[in-house]
């Protein structure tokens, strides 16, 4: 899971749809007629152009974005990428029982399977290794 931020332009009068940038995917855009279905179209709108790219980027901070934001309304968007990473592909790894261990307790404390773990603490170290 990813939150990434949006960029909200309000329209001046109600004849006009709100405007929505990704400003961490280049051309990734749309537009929306109501206020309450920002989230929702932007969610859809950065998992079709993410479908389309070789990787998954990084999303920019919070504040990194706000920063940037020239004054325009930031929002950050959930999206769970899971399902354009493609398929499941089983792997065989070595691992030393003690850290085994400790992964297992801590996949079961969070109420995961191990490679739902496993899989979860690999993107939060790819995200976080820019």
């Amino acid at each position: 899971m990813q939150q990434y931020p949006i960029y909200v332009e309000q329209p001046e009068n109600s004849s006009q749809a709100w405007g929505i940038e990704v400003p961490d995917l280049p051309g990734c855009f749309s537009a929306v007629d109501r206020e309450k279905d920002i989230i929702s179209t932007a969610r859809e709108a950065i998992l079709l152009h993410l479908d389309a790219l070789d990787s998954i980027p990084s999303a920019t901070s919070l504040a990194d974005s706000i920063r940037a934001s020239s004054d325009r309304t930031v929002l950050l968007v959930d999206v769970d990428t899971r399902s354009i990473e493609g398929p499941a592909k089983r792997i065989n790894i070595t691992i030393r029982e003690g850290l085994l261990r400790q992964i297992d307790a801590e996949a079961k404390r969070v109420k995961q399977s191990r490679s739902e773990f496993l899989a979860n603490s690999a993107r939060e170290q790819i995200a976080h290794a820019d």
